[in-house]
C-alpha cells in the first residue's frame, strides 16, 4: 500500500510542475529556469581595477513580453524579449524583417523548457531574445511565430514591437 501513496505523491507533484506556466515567471521579470550564458551581462574584457565599472546587473535587465509591445529603454542598456514558444512542435520565433542595426543589437535567443533542459514532448515553454540599445532614436522589431519548412503557409502570429531608445 505504501508504493501506491508514493506513486500518488510522484503524481501529484508531477501535475502541479505541469501547471505552471510561462506567466509564472514573468512577474519577476525572469525565468525561472537555471541562468544561461546569454542570460549574463557581464562584461568578459578586463578593466584595470582603478576604473569604475559600468556593468549591468542581470536584474537591471527588463524584460518584455506579447503583452508589452512599447519598449523603452536607455542607450547601451540589454533588455529581453520573451515569447510563449512550443519548440516541440516545429514552430519558432523568427525575426520577419531585418534589425535596425544602428540601433539595435542582436544578443542572440534561446528556447526555455520550464521543466527541465530537455524540451517536454507537447509541453510549451519560452523564447528570450536579448538585445542591447545601441543609440538614441526609435525603431521595430517584427517577430513572426512559424515552422522552417512550411515556406509558403503564412506564420500563425506576429508581433511588432515599438522600440525607443532614451
Amino acid at each position: 500500500m505504501q508504493s501506491k501513496k508514493t506513486n500518488y505523491t510522484i503524481l501529484a507533484m508531477l501535475l502541479i510542475s505541469a501547471c505552471s506556466t510561462p506567466n509564472d515567471v514573468i512577474s519577476s521579470g525572469k525565468p525561472v529556469a537555471t541562468p544561461t550564458p546569454s542570460q549574463s551581462v557581464a562584461s568578459s574584457s578586463p578593466t584595470p581595477s582603478n576604473t569604475p565599472t559600468t556593468q549591468q546587473k542581470d536584474s537591471d535587465i527588463k524584460t518584455f513580453t506579447e503583452t508589452n509591445l512599447n519598449i523603452s529603454i536607455k542607450e547601451g542598456q540589454d533588455f529581453i524579449i520573451q515569447l510563449s514558444s512550443n519548440a516541440t512542435t516545429g514552430y519558432k520565433w523568427g525575426l520577419s524583417r531585418e534589425l535596425n542595426q544602428e540601433f539595435l543589437k542582436s544578443k542572440g535567443f534561446e528556447y526555455i523548457s520550464p521543466f527541465s533542459s530537455t524540451p517536454v514532448l507537447g509541453a510549451g515553454g519560452f523564447e528570450l531574445w536579448k538585445f542591447t540599445a545601441l543609440k538614441k532614436g526609435e525603431t521595430e522589431i517584427k517577430l513572426k511565430y512559424f515552422r522552417e519548412w512550411e515556406k509558403d503557409t503564412p506564420p500563425v502570429n506576429e508581433v511588432t514591437f515599438k522600440v525607443k531608445i532614451l
